[in-house]
């Protein structure tokens, strides 16, 4: 409930949230939200609290699988930056720390959540040191302190809208920065991007491949679909659930591989392509073209004369993508998810000559 409850508040703001907007979005009556929170004041709170705690646990599961100490760093400041994840966690944090001002309790609450990210920070930034991958003259800890106010200062633009910062630029810029305030040893390649020297190869997906699959999922579908879909199917949505389903679709999944790291992925179901994401890190360099190509090739080759895909309304981004890639916007219909939840979407199609 609590997780439904988190989306109102990004949609609608903590000022404009009602016990009945709640009750809209998950069924629960209003008499009931009262007993259990007893005020609306107290459900924000929660609220709030919520949130903070599911992006520690969010960003403790995207680094479950991943070594590499660079590759931890850009997924921590991506996933906090938005410009990876989507900015309904940041349009929580922003009403959080407005409350935050007048409420003293939930002042030292959001304090604590800042010295445990901080701490996260220096924490990978030390062990990137010992692994001489990094290069830094000042403490950890402080260099963790500038990270985070390089985080502040491009989620910002993005939560707002700033046309000048969008997703794709903020990834790019946090991630030359990072590697500046590091002394990342790979500085030119930011965060694996491919360098113009660098390839990207793409070839059908291995099982080992899955679990890094099942991160970039997590976090391209938190950027496209947060604020556009049902309350109940983000709350369906966990990080944990991208990974479970990633590790069996293997046989339909076509990985972009860039200097050994899985960079982005699609997977194709008959005529359906069912699934495009690319690694924040990488986008701008022309992987996901390079994949909806590969996606198209296969639906082709299964004699398919059309291909098709779903994207939600409020994705404006991949809808651009796709119409700058010759799809057609072939109008709205209810898409229906692996777990029943119907979700409106446009249907974009293409004529494929077989």
């Amino acid at each position: 409930m609590l997780a439904a409850a988190c989306a109102v508040v990004a949609e609608r703001g903590a000022d404009a949230t009602r016990f009945s907007d709640v009750t809209a979005a998950t069924g629960v009556g209003v008499s009931t939200l009262q007993y259990y929170f007893g005020s609306r004041e107290e459900m924000l709170i929660a609220v709030f609290r919520h949130a903070a705690e599911a992006d520690f646990a969010e960003v403790a599961a995207l680094l479950g699988g991943e070594d590499d100490p660079w590759r931890r760093l850009v997924l921590i400041a991506s996933h906090l930056t938005g410009a990876v994840g989507g900015d309904a966690s940041w349009r929580i944090w922003v009403e959080s720390w407005r409350w935050a001002l007048r409420d003293a309790e939930l002042r030292g609450e959001v304090l604590a959540d800042y010295s445990r990210w901080r701490e996260l920070l220096a924490g990978e930034i030390e062990h990137g040191v010992r692994e001489n991958v990094f290069v830094i003259d000042a403490p950890p800890l402080d260099v963790a302190r500038q990270v985070l106010a390089l985080i502040d200062g491009l989620a910002l633009p993005v939560v707002l809208g700033d046309p000048a910062v969008d997703h794709a630029g903020a990834a790019g810029l946090l991630a030359n920065a990072l590697g500046r305030l590091t002394g990342h040893r790979n500085t030119s390649s930011p965060a694996g991007r491919p360098s113009d020297g660098m390839k990207v190869q793409l070839r059908p997906a291995l099982d080992d491949d899955m679990e890094a699959v099942g991160r970039i999922w997590a976090a391209g579908w938190r950027d496209g679909h947060l604020g556009h879909v049902p309350a109940e199917l983000v709350a369906a949505r966990t990080a944990e659930t991208f990974l479970t389903r990633a590790s069996t679709r293997a046989p339909d999944t076509t990985v972009a591989v860039a200097g050994g790291v899985v960079a982005g992925f699609v997977m194709v179901v008959a005529d359906e392509v069912e699934q495009v994401y690319v690694d924040g890190a990488f986008r701008g360099g022309g992987v996901a073209r390079a994949l909806l190509d590969a996606a198209e090739q296969r639906v082709r080759a299964g004699g398919h004369p059309i291909a098709w895909l779903a994207v939600v309304p409020g994705n404006a981004r991949a809808r651009r993508f796709y119409e700058r890639q010759g799809w057609s916007d072939a109008g709205p219909f209810e898409y229906e998810t692996t777990n029943g939840i119907l979700v409106p979407c446009h249907r974009y199609t293409k004529a494929l000559q077989l």
